[in-house]
């Protein structure tokens, strides 16, 4: 939106500008201009906008011609509203004209293209204009004089027909100016201003020469196309009106005629430098179309010529290369003229026919056919020579020197005036070798289909496209079809579609692989258990160029196999039951695969989630994982002892024991192991490590209470017996003091 209010700003300001102008031109202050150069610009902006768009134009062109007429003019409110929607009609009803004519947008590069722009646009636009002006004052009351009659449509037509093509023009070569070279804009220069001092020349005197500047109209015409033809009439435009205006000139010696005449001169003017300027770009355009489409016939004649001469060289070399081939590959060419019964070949016929015979005369050809292949080869003659119609057929020719030759001939002919055979043209081959090929194929063949059915079990040859070659018996009675019927049909013709899919599936792992491969699977009709063994074949590059295959029943063997698995499952589970460890396959990152006999609470034989780290007790995880990395590392047996938590939440002591099995690359696929109960061995251990604990108590306690004995008695020893021997020597002391006393007394005595 904002977009559009500033076009339509400048829009309005242009033809502001426009219609200021040109009454400067024509120096009529306040007096309507002579060339209405907006209604040029109006024209313009509608031939270059989409129809949809026209009705916002007319508006602000109305709005824009209100406020100019009612601004600058100073018309009544009535004549201003005439003059605005005759303005806003006219150049639409123009266009319209014009897009219905020759479509849009229009370019004014054709002479028709000028004609009906001039007759539209110039012409009937400011008809219309006028027409309905002229009734629309006729409805109010108001009159026009003739004299301004003609003025007002002749100034419309003016302004429309140098303004218009000018910005058309503008419009269409605008990335034109970037490329136009120096010398270009000199001579441009150089015309502008020959153009203002003849144009200069011309208005100072009243003299009639204003078609001497007919060469500079021709030089712009000419060098510059449209741009230049519009930008001339533009300075015209500008040099008549305002030396007319001044009275100058051949149109500016009445007040009355000035206005008419200049703008008469412009219009005719106009046209006709668009008109002419128009032929001429035709016309170079014309020449240029012509010179290159000269340059590009003479060059399509040069290629024709050169192919032509290479044709013919390449011609030459093919009759040398042909000839040459013809002896390499042992071919000639017969033509036999059956009116005359003559024979001529294309080259030496020794090779075919033999020496020459001393009579200097090969005998008749049919004669040198072999005895037994003479009649089949006269009756497919015959026919051929009967029926115009060429034959191919293989026969054996007698060499004049005895050599027998296996050759092929196929048979052209050619009429004759009455329709009838009149020459037969044989190309005759020696094809011995091949003959000769095909026998060692066909012994070949047979050897091989010997070695086919001598094998037992169904063999199969196929090429790369998976079509049989070579069925032994064997696959004839098992696809329940002769050779013949197998021989060059693939799979899918022969089985149902998901069958072959899925054999084909099979065809294509042995050939991509590029070795043998060896399937084990249930038949796809019967059932049962088949072994089947494909390899490839390979051609002297290296690539594979067919197949081998091998069909085999082994249900007999797959029998014994499975009872021989039973019975050793059996000893298996046997031997499982016996022992009293639980057995358990984790895969390499510890999850539970199996479990056997399992003393964790889960059922036997069910594949857990958990990772078997779950099971054990938290405080014993570490040292489980530590020994587990040392076996890998080691290549050793993992053993470890720790408690195993069940899955009611009791705790088991068990020694875990396992084998890593590894891939080939080292690391590790799975563990096979087992857990053994320990908790008895460990609740016994527990319960010695108690008994010797309370043993050790109770010999300290022992000790303890001999030492306090020994206290006690040394106490008892040191307190009791200390006192009673003292008791005992004062006794003693008592005693041997009274013995004494005595017998001092006797003594005495």
């Amino acid at each position: 939106m904002a977009l559009r209010i500033q076009l339509a700003a400048l829009f309005a300001a242009g033809y502001v500008a426009l219609t200021l102008f040109a009454q400067w031109l024509s120096l009529s202050p306040g007096h309507q201009s002579t060339i209405v150069l907006s209604n040029g610009l109006y024209t313009a902006v509608l031939l270059l906008s989409d129809r949809r768009t026209w009705l916002k134009w007319a508006v602000v062109v109305f709005a824009t011609e209100m406020s100019v007429l009612l601004g600058i003019y100073q018309e009544s409110m009535s004549d201003a509203l005439i003059d605005a929607v005759c303005h806003a009609s006219g150049a639409l009803a123009g266009v319209h004209l014009a897009r219905v004519c020759r479509g849009l947008p229009m370019q004014l590069n054709t002479l028709p293209d000028v004609l009906v722009f001039s007759a539209t646009c110039g012409f009937a636009g400011p008809a219309v204009s006028l027409g309905l002006n002229t009734l629309l004052s006729v409805a109010i009351g108001e009159g026009m004089p003739a004299a301004e009659w003609l003025t007002y449509w002749t100034g419309t037509a003016a302004g429309t027909l140098v303004i218009a093509p000018l910005l058309l023009t503008l419009h269409q070569h605008a990335l034109a100016w970037r490329t136009v070279s120096p010398a270009m804009w000199l001579e441009a220069a150089v015309l502008t201003v020959v153009l203002v001092v003849a144009l200069h020349f011309i208005f100072s005197s009243r003299l009639p020469t204003v078609y001497l500047a007919l060469p500079l109209i021709l030089w712009a015409a000419t060098r510059m196309g449209m741009m230049g033809i519009s930008i001339v009439m533009l300075i015209f435009t500008l040099v008549i009106v305002r030396y007319s205006a001044a009275g100058m000139g051949p149109y500016g010696a009445t007040a009355e005629g000035r206005a008419l005449l200049s703008q008469s001169f412009l219009m005719l003017a106009s046209i006709s430098a668009c008109c002419l300027t128009a032929i001429i770009t035709q016309y170079q355009k014309a020449q240029i179309a012509l010179r290159r489409a000269r340059d590009e016939l003479e060059l399509r004649v040069a290629e024709r010529t050169a192919a032509l001469t290479q044709s013919e060289q390449r011609l030459r070399d093919s009759n040398t290369l042909f000839a040459v081939a013809r002896g390499a590959a042992r071919i000639i060419i017969l033509d036999w003229t059956i009116a005359t019964d003559t024979l001529t070949y294309s080259d030496d016929p020794a090779w075919l026919r033999g020496p020459l015979p001393a009579s200097g005369k090969y005998p008749l050809f049919k004669d040198q056919v072999h005895a037994d292949d003479r009649e089949a080869f006269l009756d497919m003659r015959r026919l051929a020579v009967e029926t115009l119609e060429g034959r191919t057929f293989d026969y054996r020719i007698v060499r004049t020197d005895g050599v027998v030759l296996w050759v092929q001939s196929h048979h052209t002919l050619f009429a004759g005036l009455d329709g009838k055979t009149e020459r037969l043209v044989s190309m005759t081959q020696d094809i011995s070798a091949r003959k000769q090929i095909e026998a060692s194929l066909r012994e070949s063949g047979q050897r091989l289909r010997a070695l086919l059915d001598g094998i037992p079990d169904r063999a199969w040859l196929k090429d790369a496209e998976g079509r049989f070659i070579a069925v032994n018996r064997a696959t004839e009675e098992g696809y329940g079809l002769p050779a013949s019927k197998l021989i060059g049909k693939s799979i899918f013709e022969i089985r149902s579609a998901n069958i072959a899919e899925r054999i084909a599936a099979e065809d294509n792992l042995a050939m991509d692989k590029g070795e043998l491969v060896r399937f084990e699977r249930r038949s796809f009709m019967t059932g049962s258990w088949v072994e089947i063994t494909k390899s490839p074949i390979f051609d002297t590059d290296g690539n594979p160029s067919g197949m081998v295959g091998i069909w085999r029943d082994i249900t007999v063997r797959k029998a014994a196999e499975e009872e021989a698995l039973r019975d050793s499952e059996e000893r298996y589970r046997t031997l499982v039951n016996v022992t009293s460890q639980s057995i358990w396959i984790l895969d390499a990152q510890g999850n539970l695969k199996s479990l056997i006999k399992t003393i964790t609470g889960e059922r036997p034989g069910i594949i857990t989630a958990r990772n078997w780290q779950s099971y054990i007790h938290e405080d014993d995880r570490e040292s489980a994982k530590a020994a587990m990395q040392s076996a890998i590392h080691t290549n050793g047996v993992y053993e470890h002892e720790h408690r195993i938590i069940d899955r009611y939440g009791r705790s088991w002591d068990v020694l875990a024991r396992a084998v890593p099995v590894k891939n080939p690359d080292g690391t590790v696929r799975e563990w096979i192991g087992t857990s053994t109960d320990v908790s008895r061995r460990k609740a016994a251990e527990r319960e010695l490590q108690g008994l010797n604990q309370t043993l050790r108590r109770l010999s300290g306690r022992r000790e303890e209470l001999l030492e306090a004995e020994r206290a006690r008695i040394a106490q008892n020893l040191h307190d009791g017996v200390g006192q009673s021997l003292n008791v005992v020597r004062l006794k003693l002391a008592a005693i041997a003091n009274g013995t004494s006393g005595a017998n001092g007394a006797n003594g005495i005595r």
